[in-house]
């Protein structure tokens, strides 16, 4: 899948996938992409080891120059499936996007970068302790790439508590999912219909 997707394949690679946001909103069912990061800075940290692929939210549709970060970030549009980068991502920056569940399946690390969190949860809220994940919450563009750097480190350790978290909230994706929900569906045992 890297060399399909044209990324280099002796580097880890970080994948960041935020969500949208309620109040960047442009029109016609599209939002503006929330530019937090320090790419300068991501890129002086952990390009030597890294390459940071960057999936946006299907409904954020700017078109951004990436050339100044070349070899250091990889942009994927809508057409892109995120399963793909799933699987050859290391870690991940995600932010209150449903795909940590997603994630959570490989029990890789990552890192929660929130910087207007009291804002999201105020105005639209959260469904789950957002604080309670084995994960850095980073509200500080400045401290990401140590907190990355971190948690890399840490992964090790972290590893039971990913474990048990993808084990609470995924139990029911163990290989037979599929056929249980055809079987409850159908109302056989024998799977026929």
């Amino acid at each position: 899948l890297k060399i399909q997707y044209g990324i280099t394949t002796d580097k880890k690679v970080i994948l960041y996938a935020p969500t949208w946001r309620d109040n960047e909103f442009y029109g016609n069912n599209r939002y503006k992409f929330n530019q937090a990061l320090d790419y300068d800075k991501l890129k002086d940290a952990l390009s030597k080891d890294y390459v940071l692929l960057v999936k946006c939210h299907y409904l954020v549709q700017d078109a951004i120059d990436w050339t100044p970060y070349e070899g250091f970030v990889y942009s994927f549009d809508s057409k892109t499936d995120i399963a793909d980068l799933y699987l050859i991502s290391d870690y991940m920056i995600t932010d209150y996007s449903s795909v940590l569940f997603d994630y959570l399946l490989y029990e890789r690390p990552f890192v929660l970068f929130a910087p207007d969190l009291w804002q999201y949860e105020l105005e639209r809220g959260l469904y789950v302790d957002y604080r309670s994940f084995p994960a850095k919450v980073v509200e500080n563009g400045d401290e990401l790439a140590d907190a990355i750097l971190d948690s890399i480190k840490e992964k090790d350790r972290n590893h039971q508590e990913l474990s048990e978290l993808r084990h609470y909230y995924m139990s029911a994706c163990d290989g037979v999912a599929t056929e249980r929900v055809f079987k409850l569906i159908t109302g056989t045992d024998d799977g026929k219909l």
